[in-house]
């Protein structure tokens, strides 16, 4: 499977910061993307860890560090493996934003409670890996597919291995409410 048939809207903004190397690693792992094996062919380093114990951490779910060149995403030990893969997907693409920079540290996911992502970088990062995991051709298909049912959402959360509000949000994004 190619990079194109994967939503129009990541490969823009995979272009836009010409990624070579996450294009090829999208040529070469067939969707579903699976963002760990994705983040292992770019070389990141992705660790698990009981984050949640750290002081003030306020519920933090996930962050990206940047040092001596090598990039590390960090996931709260106790999520679900649907939220993992939300905390990955965030983190490749924050692999990007910021190449040259050491000693980078940022969340990479929102908190615990849903509070909005603040910045236009943590936007960009959550934008990316809706498309990732739910890409536009895809996730119209599989809305369509599951109009009717009971609850939709829960079963399009489910089809693609994510939490139930990622797929809510994905709907918005797509404007197919």
């Amino acid at each position: 499977m190619t990079i194109e048939a994967g939503s129009s809207h990541s490969t823009e903004l995979i272009d836009q910061k010409g990624i070579d190397s996450l294009k090829k690693a999208l040529t070469t792992e067939p969707f579903p993307y699976n963002p760990l094996e994705v983040a292992m062919y770019l070389n990141l380093k992705v660790y698990q860890s009981f984050l949640k114990k750290i002081p003030n951490s306020n519920g933090l779910l996930g962050f990206f560090r940047r040092e001596n060149n090598v990039s590390y995403i960090y996931i709260e030990e106790t999520l679900p493996i649907s939220q993992k893969r939300e905390v990955v997907a965030r983190g490749i693409f924050r692999h990007f934003l910021s190449p040259q920079k050491n000693n980078l540290l940022s969340d990479i996911y929102q908190h615990a409670d849903n509070t909005p992502i603040p910045t236009p970088e943590e936007y960009l990062c959550d934008t990316f890996a809706k498309d990732f995991l739910m890409p536009q051709e895809e996730f119209i298909k599989i809305y369509n597919r599951f109009q009717g049912v009971k609850n939709p959402f829960t079963s399009i959360a489910q089809h693609f291995n994510v939490e139930e509000y990622y797929a809510q949000e994905r709907i918005k994004d797509l404007n197919l409410e």
